[in-house]
């Protein structure tokens, strides 16, 4: 189990990870968790490119 806990002026951030992966867990953290996160964004921000009103080219 990984665990950060993290606290700002918005509050409380905790994150728990549960994985049978093995290897450091702030290796894992960074580079296998955080990482599957923002992939996940950059595929949700091509998915909402996609369905643009409007994508016109002049060339």
């Amino acid at each position: 189990m990984i665990v950060k806990a993290e606290y700002s002026s918005r509050g409380a951030s905790p994150r728990y990870v549960v994985t049978s992966l093995k290897g450091a867990p702030q290796w894992l953290y960074d580079r296998v968790y955080c990482a599957r996160g923002d992939k996940e964004n950059r595929i949700k921000e091509q998915q909402l490119d996609l369905f643009a009103d409007r994508t016109s080219c002049h060339a």
